[in-house]
Parts: structure tokens; C-alpha cells; sequence
């Protein structure tokens, strides 16, 4: 499932490796990707061009947007990275060299002012150590099966895609014995709100779902329904969307948000990053990575950040 990067020194920017293994019912292809210091097995789907190309007139629910890691997931994944990985401070100014650390050593963010004070603000909710996870959209599953290995208690991974699911149960049956119940994945829409559960996640996690208009309001209605009282929402979502400012921003104003502590109130930051085409193999050989498709392009994700009130 998660392992740690060796010391071999790589040039790249995204880390991903083949591993050979496959899952013939799905014909799914294992993918390494480099999160962080750690490392992230995935299922992409073997005949990529032809399930991302080769999909017009499929009903909504087998569209393949599962299929590509789409840049604010990745974005967010690198974020839950690092908050797991550096120790909290009990204040920016001693945890600014922690931070511009882990920014220098990450091939996703950019090492900058703004992306160092934006992380300083966020950081406290994006600690996952003992939590209940939803991730909501899960694609290729990248946010879960990493926020399994930094130390949640339990993983609930979604997604409309009956093929995205297979393939998370594929990736996350790799993962050693004592981590595999750690993450269940079950297809769930988020059209149907009722057949959610309710309150019961410490932590829920979005990214790259508002892709159209139909999105925002059942995601804007879903995601409070499925937080407890004290819980955390965290939302990722390119700025290249149109769409996403106003699901964000409609989140942004939910009173569940509202606190008389204004550090405890939502936070929306802007997280400059990089996302390339390019991989390095261990052996340094590039090839090409049709997990993050043909993006490469130094851009800027959003991210929302809300604490639901406490009882």
C-alpha cells in the first residue's frame, strides 16, 4: 500500500513506477507514486487511452474521470504528507523552517512565502492520526489509501465509478494483512445524500469534484451531512474550474463553519504547485506517466478548510 522512498537521488518531479502487477478481471496496472517521503501503490487502468478517450455516450457513472489523478488530488495528498510527517509547533515562527523544509524536499509544492504561511494556517486539521476518513470522488483512491497509512483509524473511499472502486480494493489488497481493513470502498453517488451515513467522520476529504455546475449544490448539501459535530471537511479543487469558487465559497459560508474563535473558523488557501508529465524510474529511465496524463504546468489549487461546530 505506502512504503518509504529509498535514498537512489531522482531528477523528476512525479515519481511513479511500474510494478507488473495486474489484476486480469479489471486489467488493472500497479502504479507507484511518490507522495511526500513515502510512496503510494495505485490501480490505473492497462488500456488508459481507450477507458479516458473511448468513453462518449457512457452513462455518468462509468465517465472516466476516475481514471487520472488530476492535479488539486494530487496537490492534496502532498499536503497530507507533510502535515503527518513534521512535527506540530506551538507557533509560525517555529514552524516555518519545518515547513519550508518539507517544501524544498517535495517535487509537487512549490518552496514559498505564500505556500509556507497558507500551510502554517491549515495544518492543525489536517492531522489524521486516530481518525474517521470519507474521501468523497475518490478516483484512483490516492488520498485514502495514504491517509490509511498515516494513521487513521478507518478509510471509507467512495466513488460513482464501479471501476474506480475496483480498483482501490485492488490497490489496497497489496497493502500487508493488519492494513487492509483499514480502508473499505464501497460506490456510493453523491446525488443520493440519504443513503450516506450521517455524522459519523472525523475527517472528510474532497478533490477535483466539482468537474461541472450539477456538482456544487449536492456536494454543498452531502458534505456537511457527513462530518461530527467538531470534525473537519477539507476540499481540494483547481482554480481553473469554474465551478469550484462557488462550491467552495458556499461551503465557506455554512454557519456550521461560523466560530467565535476566528483561528477555529474555515480557511481558504491557495496552494502553488507544479504538476509534470515527466517520471523517473529507480533505475533513472524516464517513461511515460499516464497516471498524471499530459499535464505540466507550475498552477494553483485551492484548498477549504472547516471545522464543524462542536456540541
Amino acid at each position: 500500500l505506502v512504503g518509504p522512498v529509498g535514498n537512489k537521488k531522482r531528477s523528476g518531479l512525479v515519481c511513479v513506477r511500474e510494478l507488473g502487477k495486474e489484476s486480469s478481471r479489471n486489467s488493472l496496472l500497479v502504479k507507484r507514486c511518490r507522495v511526500g517521503s513515502l510512496s503510494v501503490n495505485v490501480a490505473v487502468p492497462r488500456d488508459y487511452e481507450e477507458t479516458f478517450y473511448g468513453s462518449e455516450g457512457r452513462k455518468v457513472d462509468e465517465r472516466p474521470y476516475w481514471s487520472v489523478q488530476w492535479p488539486a488530488g494530487r496537490v492534496l495528498a502532498e499536503l497530507l504528507a507533510l502535515a503527518n510527517t513534521i512535527s506540530p509547533a506551538q507557533d509560525a515562527e517555529s514552524s516555518t523552517p519545518r515547513i519550508n523544509q518539507a517544501l524544498s524536499q517535495s517535487r509537487i509544492l512549490e518552496r514559498s512565502e505564500p505556500n509556507c504561511a497558507a500551510i502554517q494556517r491549515i495544518h492543525p486539521f489536517l492531522l489524521t492520526r486516530g481518525s474517521n476518513v470519507v474521501e468523497i470522488g475518490a478516483g484512483l483512491g490516492l488520498c485514502s489509501l495514504l491517509t490509511a497509512h498515516l494513521g487513521a483509524a478507518h478509510v471509507l473511499s467512495t466513488d460513482i465509478s464501479s471501476r474506480a472502486v475496483a480498483a482501490i480494493k485492488f490497490a489496497a489488497s497489496l497493502s500487508p494483512k493488519h492494513k487492509q481493513d483499514l480502508v473499505s470502498v464501497r460506490r456510493m453517488d453523491w446525488n443520493h445524500f440519504e443513503s450516506w451515513p450521517h455524522s459519523m467522520f472525523d475527517i472528510v476529504l474532497a478533490a477535483d469534484v466539482a468537474y461541472d455546475a450539477s456538482a456544487v449544490a449536492p456536494l454543498v448539501k452531502l458534505l456537511p451531512r457527513l462530518v461530527k459535530p467538531g470534525g473537519v471537511i477539507i476540499v481540494a479543487e483547481q482554480n481553473t474550474r469554474p465551478h469550484a469558487k462557488e462550491m467552495l465559497e458556499q461551503l465557506a459560508m455554512l454557519p456550521m463553519f461560523v466560530h467565535a474563535d476566528p483561528t477555529l473558523s474555515s480557511h481558504l488557501v491557495a496552494i502553488q504547485h507544479r504538476i509534470s508529465a515527466g517520471d523517473d524510474t529507480d533505475d533513472g529511465n524516464s517513461s511515460e506517466d499516464d497516471l498524471f496524463g499530459s499535464m505540466s504546468y507550475l498552477s494553483t489549487t485551492s484548498v477549504f478548510v472547516g471545522q464543524a461546530q462542536a456540541v
